[in-house]
């Protein structure tokens, strides 16, 4: 059996190598995040949601591919910049906020700082 055959057996059983694995999970979000973000335009026409990613903010739009990751996305389109309306905004500036986060954890690390995580559960108030 050739690795096309193997890949095409993956497929159709839903049995795939790790990496393989996530690059599916990371298409279906992707996916899901254009389609949330539709519904979010359809239920508010009126706010930035329902343009974002619809109309052109540059010159031009352009299409770019990143070989590294082997994704493309667009480039001078407007973007609402909406983290609790927009699924599309909301992963890129929590991806960016998690890069920063990251930097300043290991920032901190490096000059003998140390870090403290801290979980504020909030517990349901019991009345008497």
């Amino acid at each position: 059996m050739n690795n096309n055959d193997t890949h095409l057996q993956n497929i159709v059983t839903g049995q795939y190598p790790i990496e393989e694995k996530s690059y599916q999970q990371e298409r279906e979000a992707r996916l899901m995040r254009w389609q949330l973000q539709r519904e979010a335009q359809d239920l508010l026409p009126e706010e930035r949601v329902a343009f974002c990613m619809r109309r052109i903010q540059a010159s031009m739009v352009d299409v770019l591919y990143s070989p590294h990751r082997q994704l493309a996305h667009y480039q001078g389109l407007m973007r609402c910049g909406s983290v609790w309306v927009c699924p599309i905004c909301a992963a890129k500036i929590s991806e960016h906020r998690r890069s920063e986060l990251e930097q300043a954890i290991a920032n901190c690390i490096a000059n003998g700082g140390t870090v403290y995580l801290v979980n504020d559960l909030k517990l349901p108030q019991v009345l008497p």
